[in-house]
């Protein structure tokens, strides 16, 4: 019997682990799927939309349940339009994917040649790490500026961070996991580099700021938008990107055809048709994101950091307990968030990361930590 032997993979493969390895490795496989599953968990590690989608989606994807025996129409031409419409640009500057995950991958694809480089900050969001290792490129991350309560983007070192072996500049704002802005005149002066700018907007909905309408004009720019996060639609998987119409017909070579199903195209067509359900949800959990960042920093011990995003970054400052067992110790009481300690960037203590959700949850979870911290 013939076998597959590692050295038939790429070396990048071979010397890449998969996203949420960690999470796996310290949890084990049937332990994170009982909780990510079950109901009964506070869910605050996949900075999802707690409230869910619109009614509106409901009804559409029950009206599309009995066309799931056909392909769904490969051109998307009706969601292409809805999104033009709510983005702002023509529906030639945009392109759609199976999430947003799907576009940074096929983007990276499509550019990142072996031993190229890109600049991201750290900390960052960790599947452009493992992405862009996939296809051979190295990360070159500049550390971000710690302030008493929040982080900032070190643009000069970025800046300065760009070489002739550069080939893109990645920049998550709000950035991933720390929730930190960078303003839009500082990002316009990446676009004077030879380089590819990557601007993710996933958390767009909760900062309300925005370079989309700079992409048509610049065909180094590429804005990638999730719709998973403000229009609660995570689990269908809907991402768009903004873009110059020629590197959209690039990058449309590399992904594969019919990546949105019947039904997430329907639902994510429904969700722009109820825009007043979106931003209402969007005004909840901003306020209770101010709410909570108050409550959690009552707490001794614990240092959370300002957010523009819809989660909220936590350093754990005692000698007595760890952000990866506090996160086992919450997660016995029903509550699951995310560790983040040791991320690139953030090696320097302990940290977690919570996603703003309802005011029951939010209350579940300081509840959990004033109890397990002995307040």
């Amino acid at each position: 019997m013939g076998k597959v032997s590692a050295k038939f993979f790429k070396n990048h493969v071979i010397s890449t682990e998969y996203y949420m390895e960690d999470e796996i490795r310290r949890y084990g496989a049937k332990v994170l799927s009982l909780v990510w599953c079950s109901r009964d968990f506070a869910r605050m590690m996949g900075n999802e939309n707690p409230y869910g989608p619109s009614s509106k989606v409901i009804e559409a994807i029950k009206r599309s349940i009995h066309e799931i025996y056909r392909y769904p129409e490969p051109t998307y031409i009706r969601l292409l339009e809805k999104l033009s419409e709510y983005v702002g640009v023509g529906k030639e500057n945009i392109l759609i994917g199976a999430g947003s995950m799907e576009l940074i991958d096929s983007t990276l694809r499509a550019f990142i040649d072996p031993n190229d480089e890109v600049v991201l900050s750290a900390p960052t969001y960790k599947p452009y790490l493992l992405r862009i290792r996939i296809c051979g490129g190295k990360p070159v991350l500049i550390p971000m500026r710690r302030l008493p309560h929040e982080f900032r983007y070190d643009v000069e070192g970025m800046l300065e961070a760009v070489t002739p072996r550069t080939k893109a500049v990645v920049i998550i704002n709000p950035n991933n996991p720390t929730g930190a802005l960078m303003d839009g005149k500082r990002i316009e002066e990446f676009l004077d580099k030879e380089v590819l700018v990557m601007v993710d907007e996933a958390y767009f909905e909760f900062s309300g700021k925005t370079v989309a309408h700079l992409a048509p004009e610049n065909e180094n720019l590429i804005v990638l938008r999730s719709m998973s996060k403000a229009f609660g639609i995570a689990g269908l998987r809907v991402g768009y990107a903004i873009m110059h119409p020629k590197v959209a017909d690039y990058i449309r070579r590399v992904q594969l055809p019919f990546r949105l199903s019947e039904l997430s195209a329907a639902a994510a067509l429904a969700a722009l048709e109820d825009l007043d359900y979106m931003r209402e949800t969007v005004k909840k959990i901003v306020d209770e994101r101010e709410r909570l960042f108050d409550e959690l920093k009552k707490i001794n011990g614990l240092h959370p950091y300002k957010s523009n995003a819809n989660f909220i970054l936590v350093g754990v400052k005692r000698k007595d307990v760890t952000a990866g067992q506090l996160s086992s110790k919450l997660l016995s009481r029903g509550v699951i968030v995310r560790d983040f300690t040791g991320a690139p960037g953030l090696e320097d203590g302990s940290y977690f990361r919570v996603s703003v959700s309802t005011p029951e949850n939010n209350a579940k979870l300081v509840n959990a930590l004033k109890g397990i911290l002995g307040e």
